[in-house]
């Protein structure tokens, strides 16, 4: 039966190493998630005759030898699941809200489970102007929360915000003796192992604005190992059936492994989410105003068959914890509402906002919503109307006799009529600005509507309080760049078919485990 027990304590450990693995595939693409590596020991099980003289000798003998000593059975067990904190690629994404540490650190967030740190900068505002992650959970400065209402934010590399080049607050970057041994908490956060492992504040960190850290899964070297757990576990597999009936045992594996099935679903459901999205971008690439949309990632709960500092025995502790990720969710998807490229068009008509804001517009159940549409027409009414049909407010009316249209920086509307030599002026176009542009909801037809989260909206002239102008005679092209975006859905593809090799890999496993029983 010894053989059984080291056999079988073999196919838990590539099952582990399956889960491990799955859950790192299924968070290829997750913004700032970190891999796990599963750590494993050979314990001496037993020696049969051995002239060892006490348990604590015989548990620190890995290969002992004598003329006395019969025999040994030896098994392996998981000893630890570290975390491998190597720096990820860096991407440019020019959002002046994405942040990214190059080197060690961590940013530190408020939650309500308590303070929690995380690598994903993927920061947004609120309705109240603060800085925010993605699960609106406040990032944090060291003087607290950190407010960045206004036009132009600036972080510098050490972490000092200034708004409208006015300081606010040093964000707090910190970092932890062992960082491997953290706690991984889910959503990208990471927690110290006890009260030992203590944050340390860093002076002089280096912040990167505009950039995320992707994922450092090298897909290639997770597929490997996935693969070389598979052989190995239907190895093991042959010599359990080999040698005893493994009923029991096998209908254990086979519960366990279905975790990993799960991961991979996980995997899967969160780059197809992904490569909808690319595909929706893409599809947009032409379309006038179109704000290309970004799918943020969190890493799920994780397993934590025991916590750090559980007793190992009488006199020691367990440093790091052992733990098993669940896989990967999606956890929002973000318009991107930066400034697309200009084209002339020379049309009176066709105004474009360069810089922030959005126009009003009145939909048909009277409800206001906002765009950044710039090609404009004239409906039988007279009025200043979107493509669809819908009018601006407050709303512009244009004499049927006008000959020209002039559309000034600042919003002022004129025009002219034949043998009229001064201009009439007729209105003014406003624009409104938000808190959290990102708040908005997306309608269709280049719309947003105005959400909690956006805050209220802001109604002005164009060139006051931070707000854009106008320029006539261009339209706002899409903010799509298709380079990135054919990236992405390769990318996306690769990461894709990993997590269904996973779900693969899990199923043969799981499918072995099941024809034991059966035979």
């Amino acid at each position: 039966m010894s053989g059984i027990y080291s056999l079988t304590s073999g196919a838990k450990v590539q099952q582990r190493i399956v889960e491990s693995t799955a859950t790192n595939l299924a968070n290829a693409n997750t913004v700032g998630f970190k891999p796990d590596r599963p750590v494993f020991k050979k314990h001496l099980d037993q020696a049969i005759g051995s002239d060892l003289e006490s348990t604590e000798e015989l548990y620190n003998t890995q290969h002992y030898l004598s003329p006395y000593n019969l025999g040994s059975t030896s098994y392996s067990v998981l000893d630890d699941t570290l975390v491998t904190h190597t720096q990820g690629p860096m991407s440019l994404t020019e959002n002046p809200l994405d942040f990214a540490i190059q080197g060690e650190g961590f940013f530190t967030v408020d939650t309500p489970q308590g303070v929690r740190y995380t690598r994903d900068g993927q920061f947004s505002r609120d309705g109240e102007g603060y800085l925010v992650n993605g699960s609106g959970h406040y990032v944090m400065g060291e003087n607290g929360r950190i407010n960045v209402e206004g036009k132009f934010v600036n972080v510098l590399e050490d972490g000092t915000v200034e708004v409208d080049n006015v300081f606010k607050d040093k964000m707090r970057v910190v970092r932890f003796e062992e960082a491997g041994k953290l706690l991984k908490f889910g959503k990208n956060y990471f927690v110290g192992r006890d009260k030992t492992q203590t944050p340390i504040e860093m002076e002089k960190p280096l912040l990167k604005q505009g950039t995320v850290e992707q994922s450092p899964v090298e897909t290639v070297e997770e597929m490997t190992a996935l693969i070389g757990a598979n052989r190995i576990y239907e190895a093991t597999q042959r010599g359990i059936k080999v040698l005893d009936d493994i009923d029991q045992k096998s209908n254990t594996l086979a519960r366990t492994m279905m975790r990993a099935l799960y991961v991979g679903v996980t995997g899967m459901k969160a780059m197809d989410r992904q490569l909808q999205t690319v595909s929706h971008n893409i599809a947009n690439v032409n379309t006038m105003g179109y704000k290309k949309e970004r799918n943020n990632f969190q890493d799920l709960l994780y397993y934590n068959d025991k916590l750090p500092g559980s007793s190992t025995s009488v006199t020691t502790q367990m440093p790091t914890g052992l733990r098993t990720g669940s896989g990967v969710r999606h956890t929002s998807t973000e318009k991107l509402i930066t400034q697309g490229n200009k084209s002339f068009t020379g049309m009176d008509l066709d105004i474009m906002i360069d810089g922030d804001g959005f126009f009003r517009v009145v939909r048909p159940d009277g409800v206001i919503a906002y765009t950044r549409e710039s090609a404009f027409k004239r409906d039988l009414q007279g009025r200043l109307v979107t493509g669809d049909g819908y009018p601006l407010e407050p709303q512009i009316f244009i004499p049927q006799n006008a000959i020209k249209v002039n559309v000034s920086e600042r919003g002022g509307v004129e025009v002219f009529f034949e043998g009229v030599p001064n201009p009439l002026p007729i209105g003014t176009i406003q624009l409104a600005q938000f808190n959290n542009e990102k708040g908005l909801m997306p309608v269709g037809k280049n719309q947003f509507l105005e959400t909690r989260a956006s805050g209220a909206p802001v109604a002005g002239l164009p060139g006051e309080n931070g707000s854009g102008v106008l320029v006539q005679g261009f339209v706002e092209l899409s903010n799509v760049d298709l380079v990135e975006e054919m990236v992405n859905m390769i990318t996306s593809q690769r990461a894709y078919e990993a997590n269904s090799k996973s779900i693969t890999t899990s199923d043969n496993m799981l499918g072995t485990a099941v024809n034991l029983v059966r035979t």
